[in-house]
């Protein structure tokens, strides 16, 4: 077989694959574990707390809660607060660091 035929052979076969692979459905979203009172039209809209990533964690909360936000997404780093400047905020958090988000550390 030549290496043209092949290649053309490969193409077809990759776009029949694409072509059947089930599609994901706008109408099925993943499972989500934010309320539907915080979404928007069946969207989390919420604030990066990068955008807020000179402040502590808690100081991006209330900045986000000011301005009307009901849904915040951290960044791993993000010092927690003013009154524990070596303690970071992330997924990696030992068990001592609150992340309910709730400021209890």
């Amino acid at each position: 077989m030549s290496l043209r035929k092949f290649a053309w052979l490969a193409g077809c076969a990759l776009a029949a694959v694409i072509s059947f692979a089930p599609a994901r459905s706008v109408a099925n979203p993943p499972p989500s574990n934010i309320s539907e009172e915080y979404k928007i039209n069946g969207f989390a809209v919420g604030c990066q707390a990068y955008t807020f990533r000179l402040f502590t964690v808690m100081e991006a909360i209330e900045m986000t809660h000011e301005a009307g936000g009901k849904i915040i997404e951290f960044y791993p780093g993000q010092k927690l607060r003013k009154d524990q400047p070596a303690v970071t905020f992330g997924h990696t958090s030992p068990d001592a660091v609150d992340r309910s988000g709730k400021g209890t550390a």
